[in-house]
């Protein structure tokens, strides 16, 4: 019976599941257009902190 068990275990938790592609152009533009956003927000940033007079940050 313990046998038995043991089998009916390994085939509910052996299941394998497949990876999921990536597009690595798709992924490529998205990190640049968000590289982009960052340097604008940047940008604006020390923009506001130079009108307030305030240090600027590295």
């Amino acid at each position: 019976m313990r046998n038995e068990n043991t089998k009916l275990n390994e085939v509910r938790y052996s299941r394998r599941v497949g990876m999921a592609e990536i597009d690595l152009r798709a992924t490529s533009r998205e990190f640049l257009e968000i590289e982009k956003a960052i340097a604008a927000a940047k940008h604006k940033h020390k923009v506001f902190l130079k009108e307030l007079g305030l240090n600027l940050l590295p």
